[in-house]
């Protein structure tokens, strides 16, 4: 029974501590000093990548496999993919179209295409941060049970969701000019590029906190 306590508490430590993580890097994307459309941009551009490919196994219905892993993955990964959702809608103001907007931008600049810098919103750095402690509560207290953890990101994750498509297609102007500057590039750059995609795992806030 000691055995059994002693497991168990070192579970909830290590659920304590992941949640703590990803809350701190949540912190510090959200309190960047955002310039530009562009840089914001470029965040949800990344967070989109992270989401496709690890968020959107568990909102489609063929998600369940994913509950077979084992450890404190599937927790890291629910709590780091809903986080980064949240962050999501919090830099686009809630507006579908505004983070649709922002990924083809975001997509066009990874590209090398024309990337049209934007003014913020006036206000934008004022914006009050979202509050997840509930949010946070609700994967916690479902960290021994893979069901209720993939119930409650489908909960907060649309499958419909423009951040779960990663690949967003720019404006078709847009587009001509990216496929025309990709054809000057060579074939080293290329490969560079789809090396980094496949080195992606699992949806990182902290990744992403760094990379910014």
């Amino acid at each position: 029974a000691a055995q059994t306590g002693l497991a168990f508490s070192r579970r909830e430590d290590l659920v304590a501590a992941e949640a703590s993580r990803s809350l701190l890097a949540f912190s510090i994307l959200l309190s960047l000093p955002f310039r530009g459309e562009l840089e914001v941009a470029h965040i949800l551009f990344a967070a989109s990548r992270e989401l496709t490919l690890r968020a959107a196994p568990l909102v489609l219905p063929d998600g369940v496999s994913l509950l077979e892993v084992r450890g404190n993955e599937l927790f890291r990964t629910c709590i780091s993919a809903v986080l980064l959702h949240e962050l999501c809608q919090h830099l686009g103001g809630g507006s579908q179209a505004t983070i649709e907007r922002l990924l083809c931008l975001g997509s066009a600049a990874r590209d090398g295409g024309a990337a049209e810098d934007r003014p913020l919103p006036a206000g934008f750095s004022r914006r009050p941060p979202p509050d997840v402690s509930e949010m946070v509560k609700e994967l916690v207290d479902a960290s021994e049970d893979p069901v209720a953890l993939r119930r409650a990101v489908v909960g907060r994750i649309p499958v419909e969701s423009p951040l779960l498509r990663a690949a967003v297609q720019p404006p078709a102007a847009t587009k001509r000019a990216a496929a025309k500057q990709r054809a000057t590039r060579g074939s080293k750059r290329k490969a560079d590029a789809l090396a980094a995609t496949s080195e992606v795992r699992q949806p990182s806030l902290a990744a992403i906190a760094a990379g910014a």
